[in-house]
């Protein structure tokens, strides 16, 4: 198995331009999907107090379907961000992240779409969401994370 590419910050916002329209399609298909899916189990409900057969049945069974569809999509565009190293923690939000490293310890950068660029890192124990600004890393300023990653 091959060990995972560690980035610098510089590093990470050079891939920006790749990432972003990566990353404001899984944002739109999240929250598309969201809206989809409530509509479907509010659907599902009323047909549920029902014993009647929906005269609807064959679209409702098409919606589940494009949904289903979609949640394939998302495992496409995770894919294509994982051909450069990079995570998605949270589809809603946009959240990804790359891995660095900092005085020898293994952490995240991480960056999301309203940030021009990355901006905060998280250590591998800490909870995904986790956001530290990279003014605050061990050396107290961004440049020890590029001095010390690739």
């Amino acid at each position: 198995m091959t060990q995972p590419t560690v980035f610098t910050v510089s590093a990470a916002n050079e891939r920006l331009p790749y990432i972003r329209p990566i990353v404001r399609d899984v944002v739109a298909l999240a929250v598309d999907l969201q809206q989809r899916q409530e509509r479907l189990d509010e659907i599902r409900h009323l047909y549920e107090q029902r014993s009647v057969e929906s005269p609807h049945a064959e679209e409702f069974e098409q919606m589940e379907r494009a949904v289903e569809q979609d949640f394939a999509r998302f495992e496409e565009l995770e894919q294509e961000l994982s051909l450069v190293e990079v995570t998605v923690v949270d589809r809603n939000t946009g959240l990804v992240e790359m891995q660095s490293e900092q005085q020898d310890h293994v952490i995240w950068l991480n960056w999301q779409p309203d940030e021009s660029e990355f901006m905060f890192w998280r250590n591998s124990d800490d909870d995904s969401m986790m956001r530290r600004p990279l003014l605050e890393s061990v050396g107290g300023s961004d440049d020890s994370l590029e001095e010390q990653s690739m």
